[in-house]
C-alpha cells in the first residue's frame, strides 16, 4: 500500500512539474520546435522496426525538423537494442509525464511525433533508400565475434537465422491474458528441420531464434544450433540477425529486427494469407494453407481473397467457417 501510495504522489509530482515545463515549450516554439514521442518497447517486433521507420524518415524530411525527446511506454523488452536506440534518439523517463500533459492541451499534437506503426510493408521503399540507423559499435562487433565462436559457429563461416512462432513468448510476456486468439499463426519447429538440415547440407550454419520457446528442437546435426534453449542473450539476439545471411521462418515479431538491418527474408507458415509482411523486395513468402474441414479440401487463391478470409486476424474467424491451418 505504501509503494503504490508514493508512486501516485510521484505520478501527481511529475504532472505538476510538466505543465511550466509545456509552457516553456510553447513559448521556445518559435526559436527551436521541441517534440515529444512514444517507443512502443515491450515487443522487439514493434520497437526495432518502428525506430528504425522513423529514424529514415527523419532523414528523409518526412518529419520536419525539431528537437525530439522519446520515452518508453513500457519496460525494454532488449537492452542491447535499447543501447542501439538511445545512441541515436534522446530517450528519457520523465518525458511521459510531458507527453501525458500535453495531450490534454490546446495545440498538444503539433508537439506530439507519430511513429509509423505499420508493421506489415515498407510502402514507400524507404528502408532500402536510407543506411542502418540502428547499428553496432566495432567494440559490439568484437564481442560478437567471439561470442559467435562460444555457441559453436566457427569464424567466418555462414549461418542462417531461423524462427517458428509458438505460444510461448507471449504467455511468458503477458502471463495471465487468453492468447488464445493468436493461436492460428502458431507453427512448430520440428516441422522446419527437412528445411533446416537441407540448409546445412548447403553449407550454411542453422541458428534457430526466440527469447522464450515451447520445445526443444530435436536433431543430431553439429551445424544446427538450437541458440533460443540453450544460449540466448539480449546481446545475441541482435549480433545473429546483424550478422547472418538471411532470416528463415514465421511471421512473428521477431523478423522485424533483420528487416531493420536489411536481411533478405524467407517467410513460411505466413498468416493472414492477404498480409504482406515485408520490408524488402527479394523477400520470398510461403502462406500457411487454408483447409476447408466438411469439403476436405484446400481453398484456393481466389476462394481467399474474395471471400475476406486472407484478412482474417483471430482464430475464432476460422473456426466460425470450419477452416483448419
Amino acid at each position: 500500500m505504501i509503494e503504490l501510495a508514493l508512486s501516485r504522489i510521484l505520478r501527481a509530482l511529475g504532472r505538476l512539474f510538466a505543465y511550466p515545463i509545456l509552457i516553456l515549450l510553447y513559448l521556445l516554439w518559435p526559436i527551436v520546435r521541441i517534440k515529444i514521442g512514444r517507443l512502443r518497447a515491450s515487443r522487439i517486433g514493434h520497437l526495432a522496426p518502428e525506430t528504425e521507420y522513423y529514424l529514415c524518415e527523419r532523414e528523409a524530411g518526412v518529419h520536419p525538423k525539431s528537437l525530439d525527446l522519446f520515452y518508453y511506454i513500457s519496460p525494454i523488452c532488449n537492452k542491447q537494442l535499447g543501447q542501439m536506440i538511445e545512441r541515436n534518439l534522446r530517450v528519457f523517463r520523465w518525458v511521459s509525464y510531458l507527453d501525458r500533459a500535453n495531450r490534454l492541451l490546446p495545440f498538444g499534437a503539433r508537439h506530439t511525433i507519430i511513429v509509423n506503426r505499420d508493421l506489415n510493408a515498407d510502402h514507400t521503399g524507404i528502408l532500402a533508400r536510407w543506411p542502418i540507423h540502428l547499428s553496432l559499435s566495432r567494440a559490439e562487433e568484437r564481442a560478437g565475434q567471439e561470442a559467435l565462436q562460444s555457441i559453436g559457429i566457427p569464424a567466418g563461416a555462414v549461418f542462417v537465422c531461423v524462427h517458428a512462432r509458438d505460444s510461448a513468448y507471449m504467455n511468458s510476456a503477458a502471463p495471465g491474458f487468453d492468447w488464445i486468439y493468436h493461436d492460428f499463426r502458431k507453427s512448430r519447429i520440428q516441422d522446419y528441420v527437412p528445411a533446416i538440415e537441407e540448409l546445412t547440407q548447403r553449407g550454411y550454419y542453422v541458428v534457430r531464434m526466440g527469447s522464450a520457446v515451447n520445445e526443444r528442437l530435436r536433431t543430431t546435426d553439429p551445424m544446427i544450433i538450437d541458440y533460443a534453449s540453450n544460449h540466448r542473450t539480449d546481446f545475441l539476439d541482435i549480433y545473429l540477425f546483424w550478422k547472418c545471411r538471411f532470416y528463415f521462418g514465421s511471421s512473428a515479431g521477431i523478423w522485424g529486427v533483420p528487416a531493420v538491418f536489411r536481411k533478405p527474408i524467407a517467410f513460411v507458415n505466413s498468416v493472414p494469407v492477404q498480409v504482406r509482411n515485408s520490408r524488402g523486395l527479394n523477400d520470398l513468402l510461403i502462406p500457411k494453407k487454408l483447409w476447408l474441414r466438411r469439403e476436405q479440401r484446400y481453398m484456393t487463391f481466389r476462394e481467399i481473397f474474395d471471400s475476406g478470409v486472407g484478412w482474417f486476424d483471430h482464430s475464432e474467424q476460422y473456426d466460425r467457417l470450419d477452416i483448419e491451418l
